[in-house]
């Protein structure tokens, strides 16, 4: 063999060399794009399930906050019927209404079915039968909210320079947060709002 033959035959098996180590090269960087690609897609899918249960959480808050609202509003109507009417003929023989609109307890905070029921020696579901004969279909929950949203629009007409934090207090209110999200949803406007007009 001579030398010529002989470089060549070292050209050669460089350059076969280089070409294995370039199609390695290719196949590593084949897998690495795959496994990018993958956790792209992983990751994409992650966040598209985040989104989804984000909207379905945001849906179910939405249609609660519908069904609140509408609980409220008929326990406001419910309420502002029986003011329209002659007190002591509403009144008469209710003795849940009597003690609670009565001794005006629903502006208590810490007001609960069970403290009433102690109050009336009388089980809860005595209790709730009680509240159903008046006002059908109206949980006491409701039944105290709508009376503090009235005694609130009372207040508000009556003592215009009371802030809002002030009427939720004398209204029975936790919290003004609490206080402006029923008295929004029953009247349509905002504490402040329904002051300015």
């Amino acid at each position: 063999m001579n030398a010529a033959q002989y470089e060549t035959q070292v050209h050669k098996l460089a350059l076969d060399n280089l070409t294995g180590k370039t199609k390695m090269i290719q196949v590593l960087l084949g897998f690495l794009a795959l496994a990018v690609l993958v956790a792209i897609l992983a990751l994409y899918r992650g966040s598209k399930r985040k989104v989804a249960k984000a909207a379905e959480e945001m849906r179910l808050k939405s249609q609660s906050m519908v069904e609140e609202m509408t609980k409220l509003q008929k326990q406001v109507r419910i309420i502002a019927k029986d003011k329209a009417q002659d007190p002591d003929e509403t009144r008469k023989g209710k003795s849940l209404t009597a003690l609670v609109e009565g001794q005006k307890l629903y502006l208590n905070k810490d007001i609960s079915r069970a403290l009433i029921a102690e109050m009336m020696g009388c089980s809860h579901q005595t209790l709730t039968k009680m509240l159903n004969d008046i006002h059908p279909g109206l949980s006491f929950p409701d039944y105290i909210k709508g009376l503090r949203i009235a005694h609130a629009l009372d207040l508000i007409k009556e003592h215009p320079d009371l802030t809002v934090q002030q009427i939720a207090d004398q209204s029975g209110f936790y919290s003004i947060s609490s206080f402006e999200r029923s008295f929004k949803s029953i009247t349509g406007k905002t504490p402040r709002e329904y002051l300015k007009s």
